[in-house]
């Protein structure tokens, strides 16, 4: 069982991939809120930082919990595109209290982005979650070619407005339904065109 922490109650570090990727928990009030302000609506969120001395996807499995020492109750894959100097940061939502890492492994040559879906910066930033007036946010409509009942939103942002430091990645969860847009928000950020982009879209 691996170990578990919570927002609040942060797990240590899980070293990987033969000690070149780190991921931790994130606690810090501030960089949590750039992390899930625009993902978490009703549910729960953790959120987790992952830094790498080399480049891959990196496959992580998540386990969660209603307890820390008791049965999971749900796992979730993640994919996350690593590379050196520049941390990533991944919003995890769900309802349970508590979460860790089960597995994580790197792929050199991923194939999990073909067809997924295309994308371009929303014309209604309006729209916007109530969270974001307040932690700053910038949109992308995405709209999807399949569908995926999780897919990961990689985002590559420039600026450190929500305390993550610049230059960051941004992954979030998102639902697709194919043929139905959709839009993606990169919380902690200024809203300043090319302070984010949308890099990748990705099913497993």
């Amino acid at each position: 069982m691996p170990t578990r922490g919570a927002h609040g109650s942060p797990v240590g570090p899980v070293v990987v991939a033969d000690g070149t990727v780190q991921i931790g928990q994130v606690d810090d009030e501030e960089a949590w809120s750039a992390v899930c302000g625009a993902v978490s609506s009703d549910s729960g969120c953790s959120a987790w930082a992952v830094v790498a001395s080399g480049e891959c996807d990196l496959d992580v499995t998540i386990g969660f919990a209603d307890t820390q020492h008791g049965a999971t109750t749900r796992t979730e894959l993640r994919s996350v595109r690593v590379r050196p100097g520049t941390p990533v940061f991944v919003a995890s939502v769900g309802d349970e209290l508590w979460s860790g890492i089960e597995s994580a492994a790197c792929r050199s040559q991923p194939a999990v982005d073909e067809h997924v879906a295309t994308w371009f910066a929303t014309d209604d930033p309006e729209a916007a979650p109530e969270e974001c007036w307040e932690l700053g946010c910038i949109g992308f409509d995405v709209l999807p070619s399949r569908d995926c009942p999780q897919a990961d939103v990689q985002f590559a942002v420039y600026d450190d407005y929500g305390g993550l430091g610049n230059p960051h990645d941004l992954v979030v969860p998102l639902e697709l339904h194919e043929g139905t847009p959709v839009t993606a928000w990169a919380s902690g950020t200024e809203s300043f065109e090319g302070d984010a982009v949308l890099t990748r879209v990705s099913c497993r």
